[in-house]
């Protein structure tokens, strides 16, 4: 288990990055040149394998990751955002990538890996500030794009939260995740539902819980099956 402090920095380090991928995201949108369009939303691409990664060490220490859609833009960032210059946008977001690479620098957690984690991502951020000056002074810089570092246990946490999103006011779990758990509970428990989307996920790869679900009560029933002519077997003696 993380202490409190460890916790804390990294769900703030995670709210950070979800926040500038909207923002960058956004910002592309506006940006009549293509070019400079395509590196902003290399930035935000950035952002993102910096929130899985931040993802992946939670897991590590039991913390809880949280709904996306929990910590989106205020109305009033989002409005900015949208009308703002988009220099000053670029300028805002290069003042916002100095302050998180300094904190890093100034608090460490005293965590070993969660501060290695931190130290590499201040790196990549002031590589971010680097080609946001660039971008305001009209020059379109190269910004290598990310490499997913997503594990099947980080994906399978975001497909259940953004599944659990869509709860109804009666508090049901409606939608996909809503049918899985029916269609394998009546067979096994939700832990062993769980592990076995753990399994398709790692062999597959997939994201869609269409695929996941059904190819998770294949692999139960088939698992079921085994533990009942084992269990017949040993009885047959």
């Amino acid at each position: 288990m993380a202490d409190a402090d460890v916790r804390a920095r990294l769900l703030d380090a995670w709210t950070d990055e979800v926040q500038a991928t909207i923002v960058y995201e956004l910002i592309a949108a506006r940006e009549s040149d293509p070019r400079r369009a395509d590196v902003l939303r290399a930035l935000a691409e950035i952002e993102t394998s910096h929130r899985s990664r931040l993802e992946a060490r939670m897991l590590e220490l039991d913390i809880a990751i949280p709904d996306e859609r929990t910590v989106g833009l205020s109305a009033w960032r989002r409005l900015q955002v949208r009308l703002a210059p988009v220099e000053r946008l670029l300028a805002q977001q290069e003042a916002m990538e100095q302050e998180i690479a300094a904190q890093i620098d100034e608090q460490p957690t005293g965590d070993e890996g969660t501060d290695r984690l931190l130290e590499q991502i201040r790196d990549e951020e002031r590589q971010h500030t680097v080609a946001l000056g660039q971008l305001r002074t009209g020059a379109v810089p190269v910004v290598e794009r990310a490499v997913s570092v997503e594990g099947p246990q980080v994906r399978l946490t975001r497909i259940l939260g953004r599944e659990r999103w869509h709860r109804n006011s009666g508090g049901w779990i409606s939608g996909s995740e809503h049918r899985f758990f029916r269609e394998t509970m009546t067979i096994t428990s939700k832990t062993i539902a769980i592990a076995a989307a753990n399994r398709v996920l790692r062999s597959t790869g997939s994201c869609s819980w269409r695929f996941v679900a059904k190819s998770c009560k294949v692999r139960i029933l088939e698992d079921h099956s085994t533990d009942l002519l084992r269990s017949k077997a040993r009885s047959a003696r």
